[in-house]
């Protein structure tokens, strides 16, 4: 059962004030929309997460060419014992839409407190704040349409604990360029990630850089939409290529707390990772309800890369004074994946001048093309009783994660 605390009155607060303000859209636009959303995302009997999501775009026609505004808010929250986070996200944009070419810029914002991360052991961030901006030029050919699109940003934290040492994870420059391209029921996405991921000391150890990392993505995705009546079939086909090189140096001058083992820690890091995507979504669409069911899987290929670590610990009570090494291949992720089958409905309710559209969604995780081996699972026996309770609480579980429910008004 969800139990809402005062964190999800605070967010439902904002999202009411957020409305407020894009309340007075209507009062200069030709057009007007308006979207809510709320998906549970999981619960257990530690606790629960969720993501919510409200935005508003006001667009305004002239003769030859049109203008509007949106914005929108989001939050991610979860108590849940391995999970700690309350983010929150929040964007602007500004468009222009003409006859031959479109133009689309957005500022967005990350505003995070008191992250908590539980992976064998905990990882603890203090703050988090990111900033973005974005910018999408659609242009417009008699058969097609490319639109080229660039994003960038960058991310800092607070007072980070990562378990081992202390350091602030940053990312002090990101960027994402890639095209959309649209011909009729084709479509065929390309898109280029890079980013520099650095772990940097707490301030009373004068930032200085632990472990600096490169990273760089490359994607491809297609679909092809087949239509027969009320009836549509859309298969979906992508690559995706993920390259991560890291080296870092932890020693006594930048860890100055009296129990970090080593005089020195060196470490160099890489990996290569290439994936397959694919899926098909189904539909069927009537005059005022539309039903889909899509089924998407993610799947490693391929995955090279190793890390190589040298260390020398500290001499005194406490430590020996060894010298070692460590060696190891990064191979465990080929040959597995993870898969979604998402079931949703749409419901068209004219009201007046206005559409009301309210879509029910379930998204279920289904256990193919995934090794358990990759997970370092250990437990200790149960009873039978036990062990019922514990296979009911995961069915209700697993019924209820995943369920969303969304509110979209559409005035013209």
């Amino acid at each position: 059962m969800i139990v809402f605390s005062s964190q999800c009155t605070k967010t439902l607060q904002k999202c009411f004030v957020f409305v407020c303000l894009f309340s007075c859209i209507p009062l200069f636009s030709h057009s007007f929309s308006a979207l809510s959303n709320f998906t549970h995302i999981y619960s257990d009997s530690s606790g629960t997460s969720f993501f919510c999501d409200v935005n508003a775009s006001g667009e305004l026609s002239f003769s030859n060419f049109s203008a509007g505004v949106a914005g929108n808010y989001s939050r991610v929250y979860s108590s849940l014992e391995n999970i700690s986070v309350a983010a929150n996200f929040f964007e602007a944009a500004a468009f222009v839409k003409t006859k031959f070419v479109d133009f689309k810029t957005s500022l967005f914002f990350l505003n995070a407190d008191d992250l908590l991360f539980h992976l064998n052991e905990d990882y603890k961030i203090e703050k988090a704040r990111g900033f973005g901006m974005s910018f999408l030029l659609p242009l417009k050919f008699p058969h097609f349409t490319v639109a080229p699109f660039f994003s960038f940003g960058n991310l800092r934290t607070q007072n980070g604990d990562m378990h081992y040492f202390y350091s602030e994870p940053k990312i002090p420059l990101f960027y994402a360029l890639g095209t959309k391209f649209e011909m009729k029921r084709l479509k065929f996405d390309m898109m280029y990630i890079s980013a520099d991921m650095d772990f940097c000391a707490n301030e009373q150890n004068g930032f200085e850089e632990l472990v600096a990392s490169d990273i760089w993505a490359l994607g491809f995705f297609s679909k092809y939409e087949f239509v027969a009546k009320n009836f549509s079939i859309a298969p979906v086909l992508g690559f995706f290529h993920f390259d991560l090189i890291a080296s870092g140096n932890l020693n006594a001058n930048n860890q100055k707390y009296l129990l970090f083992p080593f005089k020195f820690f060196d470490l160099s890091a890489n990996t290569k990772i290439d994936a397959l995507v694919f899926g098909t979504n189904v539909s069927f669409k009537k005059n005022f309800y539309k039903i889909s069911v899509d089924f998407t899987a993610l799947l490693c290929i391929h995955q090279t890369g190793g890390y190589d670590a040298e260390y020398l610990y500290k001499k005194n009570l406490f430590f020996n004074g060894s010298q070692g090494t460590y060696r190891g291949d990064f191979k465990g992720l080929a040959g597995n994946g993870i898969s979604f089958l998402t079931v949703s409905a749409d419901f068209f309710i004219p009201i007046k001048k206005a559409t009301l559209l309210l879509s029910p969604k379930k998204i279920f995780l289904i256990p193919i093309l995934f090794n358990s081996n990759v997970l370092n699972v250990s437990g200790k026996g149960e009873s039978s009783n036990a062990s019922q309770n514990g296979n009911r609480n995961f069915a209700m579980y697993y019924l209820f994660s995943g369920l969303s429910i969304s509110a979209k008004l559409l005035w013209n």
